[in-house]
């Protein structure tokens, strides 16, 4: 009788172990025609040797800036770092959303530091300008000169090199969104830079990358709009600022 139950018993292992192997190719052949729209942001953060967070008490957040390449063709450069990066189409509300959007999830974050009122930021503004400083450029010098009328301890600030909204709908986009800008805490007093993140993300179908499916499933398969991405890129910045990047799950560093 034993016999008899052997073979039985192992045809049914093997069947077993065929139906196995069969689900997962059917697994990895549904994978393969996915097309839905797929975004792994790339974050990077570099910090001065030097930088104690906890002596920055009061910091002004300034607008973003856009910046262009200086030929077409060409990555543009970041301002500070001279780092390159890809250029896309920048919207017209790029500079105002984007800002808009960082400058409340700095407020909400609970970093211990105060920051400097947008209206205390307009008066300064306003202020270089009577006295003549329109020769101060967009891409560093007149952030320096703002944090240092309101005196702040350190300075915000950004560069935008893409914020391409996404054509389409929400389940079909030729050109899904894509973000890529870098901010910069400043010493105003040196121009020293304290503390600096780089950003980017575009949608692409999950065809083209089925290693990573958080994102996918996160955006729920959907091609999300430029500024549900700039709430993404926010929320990161929230868990990368220096005063927040080293805390354990109680809040302390």
């Amino acid at each position: 009788m034993a016999s008899k139950e052997r073979p039985m018993r192992l045809r049914l292992e093997k069947s077993g172990h065929l139906r196995g192997r069969k689900t997962a190719a059917m697994v990895i052949a549904a994978l393969l025609f996915i097309t839905g729209p797929l975004g792994a942001a790339e974050v990077s953060v570099e910090k001065s040797e030097a930088f104690d967070p906890s002596a920055i008490k009061r910091v002004a957040f300034l607008p973003l800036v856009t910046v262009l390449p200086v030929e077409e063709g060409q990555r543009p450069l970041c301002p500070l770092s001279k780092r390159a990066f890809d250029a896309c189409r920048i919207e017209d509300a790029a500079q105002a959303e984007l800002s808009r959007i960082i400058g409340q999830a700095l407020l909400d974050s609970g970093a211990p530091v105060s920051w400097v009122p947008q209206a205390e930021i307009n008066a300064a503004k306003d202020k270089l300008k009577n006295q003549g400083a329109e020769n101060l450029n967009q891409h560093g010098s007149w952030q320096m000169a703002i944090g240092r009328e309101v005196k702040a301890d350190a300075v915000l600030l950004g560069f935008i090199y893409c914020y391409r909204e996404r054509s389409g709908t929400a389940y079909a986009s030729s050109a899904p969104a894509a973000l890529a800008f870098c901010l910069h805490l400043v010493d105003p007093s040196s121009g020293k830079v304290l503390w600096s993140l780089r950003y980017a993300d575009e949608q692409v179908p999950l065809s083209n990358n089925l290693l990573d499916l958080s994102a996918y499933i996160k955006r729920k398969g959907k091609f999300i709009s430029v500024a549900q991405m700039a709430e993404e890129a926010a929320a990161q910045i929230v868990l990368q600022l220096p005063w927040t990047a080293n805390k354990d799950k109680t809040g302390r560093q």
